[in-house]
Parts: C-alpha cells; structure tokens; sequence
C-alpha cells in the first residue's frame, strides 16, 4: 500500500500546471512527452481536466486503495484487464529499475483486486499497452459481453 501523502510531483511527475503549458504550447506533440499511443490521446485525454484529474488520483491512491481494502462484491462477477505489454515508464523520466518497479506493483494491484469478488479473473490483453480498449477493443467488448450474458 502507497503511504499517505503521496505527491506525484515529487515522485518524478510534472506538476499539471507545467504539462498545461506544454499540451498547450503543441511540446507534448512535438516531445511526444507521455508517449501517447494514439492522437486522441494528445487532443482529448490530455485536456487540463486530465492533468488535474491524474494528480488527484496520484494523490488520493492511498485514501482510495484503503477504502477498497476491506469491501467485497461477493459473487458479483469481475473482470480485471491487464496489459500484456509493459509500460516503459523509462519514457516518463523514470530509470529501468523503477520503470520495473512500477511495473511489478501495478500487476501486483491487479492481482490483488481479484480478491475483490469470488467470481474474479484476471484477463491479459497480451498484444496492449495500457490501452487497452485501443489496442484490444475486441477483447474489451468480447469480455464485456460475456459478463452479461453470465448475469443473465
């Protein structure tokens, strides 16, 4: 679990003020800081909301891994899509050895929130990156609805 206090800035991440300036200046375009997979990730996700809304996050991962912790969906079926393809945080100014780190704690919380339900499975995206429903929107709606169809 992420200690209190968590603050994405100085952890290595630009504060959002800064990557406001960049997405606005066309540098993140050009840099292609954050190595964005697709163009929509530049015009849409990274909007000044998205930059305000990931330090939020970053910030509250603590708060919000502890609300989780102890709830349970009982039997309610999940499932938890993971990248088959590691991210290389390398490119978001991390070194090879945190870049792993970060790497093996994100499939760590992944597997972790299997215990969230007792009709849990972890799904592999083998051919995504973080994108998932880019890289794999099959996979994602093929899952989709075979969740339904289980409920019905």
């Amino acid at each position: 679990m992420l200690e209190a206090g968590f603050n994405p800035v100085l952890s290595g991440y630009p504060p959002k003020h800064i990557l406001n300036l960049l997405k606005q200046t066309g540098i993140i375009r050009i840099l292609n800081i954050g190595n964005p997979d697709t163009e929509t990730s530049v015009n849409i996700e990274m909007r000044p909301k998205f930059f305000d809304a990931r330090e939020d996050e970053l910030r509250n991962l603590a708060a919000t891994e502890a609300a989780l912790s102890d709830q349970s969906l009982g039997q309610i079926p999940l499932r938890v899509l993971t990248h088959g393809k590691p991210i290389d945080f390398v490119s978001f100014g991390l070194t090879e050895e945190q870049s792993r780190f970060m790497e093996d704690v994100w499939q760590q919380q992944q597997e972790q929130s299997l215990q969230l339900s007792s009709n849990s499975q972890l799904i592999v995206a083998k051919s995504s990156g973080h994108f998932i429903i880019h890289d794999q929107p099959e996979l994602v709606i093929n899952t989709i609805k075979n969740l339904v169809n289980e409920i019905r």
